[in-house]
Formats: C-alpha cells, structure tokens, sequence
C-alpha cells in the first residue's frame, strides 16, 4: 500500500491523522530590489546588494488543502480539533514532502471550510522563511575573547574630513558600546571615513553593528573598497579606514560595537569549513557579540539565531567574560537551501 502524502506541521502529521492532501503549493520567495535613477545616466544604479552584500529574500507562502472522509462525523472533528490547538497561529517546523530531509520554518493559519456527514475539508496557509532547513546539527565548543582584546579606541581613531564628502565624529563610549563612529549628513550614498592606527603588517578582523540604515566597509587604503571583507591586512602604516555610508537622508548613521582584534585571536570559520546557517545558544547571560561578515547579529539576547550564507565569514568568538577561568561557547549549526 503506498504511504499516504501529507505535511508534517510541528509534531502533527496530517498523513497519520487520515488527511488527504488534495492541493499543495509553495510560493518561491522574491528578492528585494533598490534600484536608485541618476539624472544623465542610462538605466539605474543597483544598490539590492549594498547594505548586506549579498541578495536578501522576502518571506514565502505555503498553502495547503486535506480533506478527511474516515469515521463519523465526531470523530472527524475531534481530529480536526486537536489540529487546530496543535498548530493554528504558532510558529511552526513544516516538513515538506517535496523536500526530503529539509523543513520549512512558519506561522500557520488553519480554516474549517467545511464538515458534513459525508467528509470534512481543512485550508493550511503558512507565512514561511525563504529557507529550507535541515534538521540535523552539529556542535562546537569555541572559545570566548574579553572585548578588552579590542583595538580600536577614541585615542587611536581620526575622523578624516577631507577624505569625505559629509560630516562625521564619534560619540560618547558606554559599557555596552566599545567605539561608536557616526556621520550626520543630509545626503544618501555620501560617506564618513575613519583612519584607526594600529600595528604594522597585521591581519585584523572587525565587528560593527549599524544603527539605521546604512553600510560599511574596511581598507587599508584611504579608498573605498568595491565588496566588503571583515579582514583587513594593515600595511606598513599600520592604518586602517573604516567607510560609514548612508543610505538615508534623515537621522544620524551610526556604526556601533565595532570589535577589532588581531586575526591570531578570533575563532574564525571560513568558507567551506562550516554548514549554514548558524544557530548560536548562549551559556551564560553576560553580553554577546557574534559577527557574521563583520556585522553584529545580536546583543543581549538569550536565544539569538545567527544566519551565514555560503561564502560569509562568521568569527564567534567574542564575549564579555567576567570569570577568570578559561571558557567556551557551544554553537549548534544548521545546514539552509534556497529552492
């Protein structure tokens, strides 16, 4: 007898429920666009890429509809019943049976359409992720840094006026911020660039959260760079630049948290050496900072979810350590598909 097709939604298997799965369909996520026109220039400017460097998705629909015609009409909706309190409006793991070995992650919508004498009928819609998932994961132990390992500082960071075209400075430091560098002007896609002295011929990896909107990037030349690198190899100057770029015209543009420690010190997975994407679980509840392309992805949280695409350079390996012992912070990781 062939197995009866169906969906498994959080631990509710509609196949072993009695359900047939009469329509099936699962939307391909669109990418987002930013496309700017600039007057006396043929087409327009693709910035889609600018803030993260690579291609962003927006959600997928997933829709489903099963029909139950087994047992009586009680039976049916006591079934029907303990499928609406199992997964109506939570956020849900949907195993796909297109896709074997992956699942979708999404909140899901049930409607009763209809239940008679004869059969009962049963509409999922699902509000999902762009990504399949697979479920199986492997674990690290990675070790932790003190952010006192950090090399920038106000002391060694020069805004530079003439390398830019708006205005720009820094703020006032907190426990929580290490450096803050902002630039305030008027005008989207102008720029802000910082000079930090640090050692000569080193390799560094950065870390910076942005507040608002907009990007940065790293150089050890007074150039802006044409992609984005977390890892920048100082030269005999021992100078770095760090570029803030708008991508608004209102409100400050702030670069945040920026973590910068010699390449000998972070725990860096480079491409190729791990799954995607990473799901990281604290230990303890003392500040996190866990970069994935240079860029922060949570900060005090307690069960923060940190994404790589293939190809990104994630370093998990900074936190606030108040012990004096030697200590690690274990990483879950889970493989994602875009199909």
């Amino acid at each position: 007898m062939m197995d009866r097709r169906g969906l498994i939604v959080g631990n509710f298997d509609t196949a072993k429920y009695g359900f047939t799965m009469s329509k099936l369909s699962l939307s391909t996520p669109q990418a987002f666009e930013d496309w700017v026109e600039v007057e006396g220039m043929d087409g327009c400017l693709d910035f889609s890429e600018a803030a993260a460097g690579y291609p962003l998705y927006q959600i997928r629909r997933l829709e489903a509809v099963f029909e139950l015609s087994e047992g009586n009409l009680a039976s049916r909706e006591m079934i029907i019943t303990e499928f609406i309190r199992s997964v109506h409006g939570k956020k849900c793991t949907i195993i796909h049976p297109n896709h074997g070995g992956k699942l979708l992650k999404g909140r899901v919508q049930l409607s009763k359409d209809f239940s008679n004498l004869a059969h009962a009928q049963v509409t999922l819609t699902a509000v999902c992720q762009p990504w399949f998932l697979e479920p199986h994961r492997d674990f690290l132990e990675l070790p932790i840094l003190d952010r006192s390992h950090n090399r920038i500082t106000y002391t060694n960071t020069e805004f530079l006026a003439e390398l830019s075209s708006c205005e720009g400075g820094t703020i006032g430091d907190t426990e929580s911020v290490t450096v803050s560098l902002v630039t305030t002007a008027a005008s989207i896609h102008t720029y802000a660039v910082f000079r930090v002295t640090l050692e000569a011929n080193e390799t560094y990896y950065l870390s910076g959260r942005m507040l608002n909107k907009g990007y940065w990037r790293a150089s050890n030349a007074p150039q802006m760079p044409d992609a984005f690198s977390p890892i920048v190899q100082t030269g005999q100057d021992g100078y770095l630049y760090i570029f803030v770029v708008r991508l608004q015209s209102y409100a400050p543009v702030n670069l945040l948290d920026i973590v910068c420690v010699p390449s000998y010190e972070a725990q860096i997975l480079k491409n190729g050496s791990f799954p995607t994407p990473l799901l990281c679980s604290k230990n303890t509840p003392i500040s996190v900072l866990v970069s994935v392309n240079g860029v922060s992805k949570m900060h005090h949280t307690s069960s923060p979810e940190l994404y790589a695409r293939s190809g990104d350079i994630p370093v998990l390996a900074f936190r606030h350590d108040t012990s004096d012992e030697e200590s690690y912070e274990t990483i879950s990781f889970e493989r994602r598909w875009l199909e």
